[in-house]
């Protein structure tokens, strides 16, 4: 999943991998794929490959955005990082920001071309868009993990709230409770099993480097006690168990009550 995809060769046939591709996301029902999910020998070429509505399915060699302008919160999950709660995988989500609008290139029998997409759901939607599709792709193509974009934005969020601390040393507190609820939660491995921690944990020390020992995600869509006991962590042919931390469990306990 790191290894970024070749880079375009005028010379190299893609309809193979197009092929491939095409029958791994019917086949395993996926809304939109790159080469990164599928399991060797295929190559990893600079595709990608999703259904767009009525319209046949579409392919896209050396795809690049070009031009892109505004932004909706979206809920992203990918289908390289799942849990498994009762029997049954599903994806850690995301809180993402993908544009409304992006004008895409690809090449086609070595030509540039470009085609433009909109984003058609209603700006309060955090459904994942096409847009948002062909953006995670792509980043999955240069070896970028939705995960990535959750460390992004916490550094982000620690920067400028160490910055409003600093200039309201007597609000450092409140400030401090009003970003653990924006903060995405931080899934570290302990042993044989995951802690569920808030990122506010780390506050005194590096976060960790993101991989499949340490993710950061949103959503892990817990809504009656006991989920988090019944949700695994599949890792090396295992199911390993998550264990909320005590302040995990304590801020848990305050949303439901307010």
């Amino acid at each position: 999943m790191r290894t970024p995809s070749k880079t375009y060769d005028p010379d190299t046939d893609y309809s193979r991998i197009i092929a491939q591709l095409r029958e791994a996301r019917r086949e395993f029902g996926y809304r939109a794929i790159s080469p990164q999910n599928l399991v060797e020998p295929a190559e990893l070429l600079p595709v990608i490959e999703h259904p767009y509505y009525d319209k046949p399915e579409r392919a896209y060699v050396a795809p690049a955005v070009i031009e892109q302008s505004g932004w909706r919160l979206q809920w992203e999950g990918c289908a390289n990082i799942r849990l498994v709660r009762n029997g049954k995988k599903f994806p850690a989500y995301v809180k993402t920001s993908r544009p409304t609008r992006v004008v895409l290139s690809y090449r086609v029998e070595g030509r540039v071309q470009t085609t433009t997409y909109r984003d058609r759901r209603p700006k309060e939607s955090k459904n994942m868009s096409t847009i948002a599709l062909i953006c995670h792709e792509i980043d999955h193509t240069k070896g970028r993990l939705i995960t990535d974009l959750a460390y992004i934005r916490l550094l982000k969020i620690r920067k400028i709230l160490a910055e409003e601390c600093a200039k309201r040393p007597d609000e450092a507190r409140i400030l401090r409770l009003g970003v653990e609820n924006i903060s995405p939660y931080v899934l570290v491995r302990d042993g044989d099993r995951y802690m569920l921690r808030l990122a506010s944990e780390f506050e005194d020390v590096a976060l960790p480097p993101v991989s499949p020992d340490a993710l950061y995600v949103d959503i892990l869509f817990i809504r009656r006690k006991g989920d988090i006991e019944r949700t695994f962590v599949p890792r090396g042919g295992e199911l390993l168990p998550i264990k909320p931390s005590d302040k995990f469990l304590f801020f848990a306990d305050l949303l439901a009550r307010a």
